[in-house]
């Protein structure tokens, strides 16, 4: 069982599988609960309070102690022009996103209160040829522990595979981020705007994926994108040498560009002896997603060999794969490094760069951004 994940309540008789939990720490029910309704069964019937900060020497000026206000554990350590955001006061942003209607799916806390979350369904939507519909949340989260910002992540979730499709540049233009300063409960009426802004998202995306599954994705694009994906030090390290040669070759690409533009253009130049087995192994793994080989909901299906059915493989990778393990913060684990790379971590960075790059292989780039574009 996950040690950092205290306690989450579920809706709809699942238990997400990004969480990491035994059904012993999960209230699942078959129905859905309002925000504030689920913040019992959710462990999060408690608020964050600030407490003055002391040494031996006395009280530390400028500074106050996080501590939840049920038990006093102790969350973080911020300065005194911290503003707290509640529990609560989320729980009821939630429901306003969604006229107050019981739609919210998951809601829990990781690392006894460090991070909290609420997921809201918004609607749903399904792209042309995919047999699968997708689900449209809004994923409120904060930190009560100094290090995180108030965030709503608007997240399409593929149902048959559980992928979550949110890649970073493009679904930042829809999504807010609130500093834990100054009147933060005020500048939540911007997270429920951008929520209700969310259903125009869902139906551009939905247009992206219409766009996607009309182009060939080869077997020739994968091992292009699988290296690009997993670059390391020492073939970024080779490259630069290649850019400083007095003679330099006529392949190599200005390393004034952006590294990944660098990689993509030096992919195939890039000598296969420089990463070690389990960099292969993995590299391997990615180019059989790609082209739709052990993809859920892909493979076997008029999806195999698309655009579409390529990021359905970077996005399964991203989610299940080994990448799913890791994480920013040293102290997740498990199940929380799952749940903290989608909430937190590199994995929509990631899912972008991949989307970035299938559709400059396909072609589509000029077409997607005007599918995605505000005009």
């Amino acid at each position: 069982m996950s040690a950092n994940v205290e306690r989450m309540y579920s809706g709809e008789g699942l238990v997400p599988w990004w969480v990491g939990l035994e059904q012993g720490n999960a209230v699942v029910l078959d129905g859905l609960l309002t925000a504030v309704d689920a913040l019992v069964p959710a462990g999060l019937d408690w608020e964050p309070e600030l407490k003055k900060l002391y040494t031996e020497h006395g009280e530390v000026e400028g500074w106050r102690a996080l501590v939840r206000d049920d038990t006093g554990s102790h969350l973080g350590v911020v300065t005194d022009e911290y503003s707290i955001l509640h529990n609560r006061s989320m729980a009821e942003t939630c429901d306003l996103m969604v006229d107050g209607e019981a739609r919210c799916t998951t809601a829990g806390v990781l690392r006894s209160g460090a991070v909290v979350w609420f997921a809201m369904k918004l609607g749903e939507f399904q792209v042309v040829g995919d047999k699968s519909p997708i689900d449209l949340y809004a994923v409120v989260t904060t930190g009560h522990d100094g290090r995180h910002r108030c965030k709503v992540l608007i997240t399409p979730i593929r149902v048959v595979c559980q992928n979550t499709l949110r890649a970073a540049k493009l679904a930042s233009k829809w999504e807010v981020s609130i500093l834990h300063h100054g009147d933060t409960h005020g500048r939540l009426d911007t997270a429920v705007q951008a929520a209700r802004q969310a259903l125009l998202f869902g139906e551009k995306f939905k247009a992206l994926g219409d766009l996607m599954v009309t182009a060939r994705y080869g077997e020739e694009f994968g091992p292009i994108l699988a290296k690009v994906l997993t670059a390391t030090g020492k073939e970024k390290d080779w490259l630069k040498e290649q850019q400083v040669k007095d003679e330099r070759p006529s392949w190599c690409p200005d390393p004034g560009l952006p590294i990944t533009e660098q990689l993509l253009q030096a992919a195939t130049y890039i000598p296969d002896d420089l990463v070690p087995p389990r960099t292969r192994e993995e590299r391997d793994t990615i180019e059989r997603l790609l082209i739709g080989a052990g993809a859920v909901g892909v493979e076997g299906t008029e999806l195999e060999g698309t655009a579409w059915g390529a990021f359905q493989g970077v996005a399964q990778w991203t989610d299940h794969g080994k990448l799913a393990d890791m994480s920013d913060t040293k102290l997740a684990k498990g199940g929380d490094r799952r749940a903290e790379n989608i909430l937190w971590g590199k994995g929509p960075e990631i899912k972008q760069t991949a989307l970035d790059i299938i559709l400059e292989q396909t072609g589509l780039t000029e077409q997607a951004d005007s599918v995605m574009s505000f005009a």
